[in-house]
């Protein structure tokens, strides 16, 4: 039986979040089990449906609506990027239907993206970055970001890279 939340809770949420809101389950990958949130009876109706799943709230950041960044992280270095698009949903991720294009980080998007994946104690992340209204913001790190994608938009094979990483972490140990 689905877990009941009182109205206290979602009080709580609707004043942290606002609508809309975006609700996202642990276990999914490429932009599944992502939830776009309108309003209470959704907010409601989602969050019981889900319940005995674990999932996190996050705001909505309307200015990035259908489209953000994707950098791909190894070490301290982004060794690629891609704008990701989508014309016909609030996610941008390309198996949800979005579109790719190459992407020159700023030295900011690079700092932010290396810093996040740092902060996670990541030695190699997909860091997806939200276009804020004031810069870019952080959407989630990946420690297991698929890598086919960036390389069929960019031509960067990151594999070489994670393994040179890796190789070099090693030969530092021994």
């Amino acid at each position: 039986m689905p877990h009941a939340f009182d109205d206290a809770y979602f009080n709580f949420i609707i004043e942290t979040f606002g609508f809309p809101l975006i609700i996202k389950e642990a276990l999914g990958s490429f932009g599944e089990r992502v939830y776009l949130i309108e309003n209470e009876q959704a907010l409601r109706d989602k969050t019981t449906d889900i319940a005995n799943r674990p999932f996190m709230f996050q705001e909505c950041i309307t200015s990035s609506y259908g489209k953000d960044l994707r950098l791909q992280v190894v070490g301290d270095k982004v060794v690629a990027a891609m704008e990701r698009t989508s014309t016909n949903d609030f996610r941008a991720n390309v198996t949800a239907g979005g579109t790719m294009t190459s992407h020159n980080p700023t030295e900011e998007e690079a700092r932010i993206a290396i810093r996040a994946s740092q902060l996670i104690g990541a030695d190699f992340s997909g860091v997806d970055l939200l276009f804020g209204e004031s810069g870019p913001l952080v959407c989630e790190v990946n420690s297991n970001a698929h890598i086919r994608n960036i390389y069929d938009c960019t031509g960067v094979n990151a594999a070489p890279y994670i393994i040179d990483y890796i190789e070099n972490l090693l030969g530092d140990t021994q």
